[in-house]
């Protein structure tokens, strides 16, 4: 595998907020970065909650994760670096959530 060392992107520039605020778009980008980044926290929040409850239900005593997929979701936990290969457990009936 190559290092690459070559930049990807290189910076124009710098402009004061003063000459920002006045640019067309700005206050609506503002108040949708803000109100973006409030349910940002707000998701994180309610994923955690979900997070324990699932490994209440399971009895996982280590660090789980989980993903929406369509009408279902996938749980897993991370691997360690000393792992072989992966590891999959099956949760309930064809491997669905009991």
């Amino acid at each position: 595998m190559m290092i690459q060392n070559e930049a990807k992107t290189r910076t124009i520039g710098y402009l004061p907020i003063e000459k920002v605020q006045a640019l067309k778009g700005w206050a609506d980008y503002l108040d949708k970065s803000n109100k973006l980044s409030s349910l940002r926290t707000e998701t994180q929040k309610a994923k955690n909650a979900v997070r324990d409850a699932l490994k209440q239900r399971l009895n996982e005593t280590g660090e789980i994760d989980f993903a929406a997929e369509g009408d279902r979701i996938r749980v897993f936990s991370g691997l360690s670096q000393t792992a072989a290969g992966p590891e999959s457990e099956v949760l309930g009936p064809f491997g669905v959530l009991s």
